[in-house]
């Protein structure tokens, strides 16, 4: 027993000095972040809560839309229309997260909001002058037709800003579990049960996943890292496999 206490005592240490960097490393990350969001309110104002509300709400029709209209509902005249546009929507929604959403569904609501617009355009045009209801009904068509891939760019986009600001924080913590002496997957643990964001909400349901045995660590890491359009949380991932 006292030939073990040295070292009891040394990883008692190791870990004191572990959570103790850990606490320090939170309290600074979460001071920095405060900043940045007290910047980015003031640089983005209104404008930028109103391209989010218009996202949103473009986002949210389509996943309701879907819902209701599961493919296995379409007409074999749009089944051919909805796989064609759905296989080019598919990627765009993983990204945007909105994993179930179905491709085939998207795609119907796209076309949908192009020909509702596109009978307003027309409507509006011939209320104002028969000369113009053409080009405002082609107009408006345009405008429906992106709807879509403009909401799900502004959500990728805001996915990879918020997993990006945590990233660095991650790896200097995991690395810092490697060097004191712990596993991977501890540090990793670690590190996702002390900072509640989003890298730490992905990578414990990854870390799951492959400590179930549902799958493997580098098909866990690999689908997440699939699932943002982030060079830098991919080339993270790319290091841990």
């Amino acid at each position: 027993m006292t030939v073990l206490l040295p070292y009891i005592a040394s990883l008692g240490a190791f870990a004191a000095a572990f959570l103790t960097v850990i606490d320090a490393v939170a309290r600074r990350r979460s001071n920095e972040r405060k900043k940045e969001l007290r910047q980015s309110v003031r640089i983005a104002g209104d404008d930028s809560a109103l391209r989010g509300g218009l996202e949103e709400m473009v986002l949210s029709q389509v996943v309701g839309f879907s819902v209701r209209n599961p493919p296995s509902s379409f007409p074999d005249w749009l089944a051919g229309f909805a796989r064609l546009r759905g296989a080019t929507l598919a990627n765009p929604l993983l990204k945007a997260g909105l994993v179930d959403v179905d491709p085939q569904s998207a795609a119907l609501w796209q076309m949908r909001a192009s020909l509702l617009a596109a009978t307003a355009g027309l409507a509006a045009g011939l209320l104002v002058a028969p000369s113009i209801s053409l080009p405002s009904c082609a107009c408006a068509a345009a405008l429906g037709w992106m709807a879509l891939p403009w909401a799900l760019k502004g959500r990728k986009s805001q996915r990879k800003r918020m997993l990006e600001q945590h990233v660095s924080e991650a790896v200097e913590v995991i690395c810092l579990g490697l060097r004191s002496g712990l596993s991977f997957d501890r540090s990793l643990e670690l590190y996702c049960s002390y900072f509640p964001t989003t890298v730490g909400r992905e990578l414990e349901t990854a870390r799951q996943t492959w400590s179930t045995g549902l799958l493997t660590r580098e098909t866990a890491l690999r689908s997440l890292s699939a699932a943002y359009d982030s060079q830098v949380f991919g080339r993270m991932c790319d290091c841990i496999v």
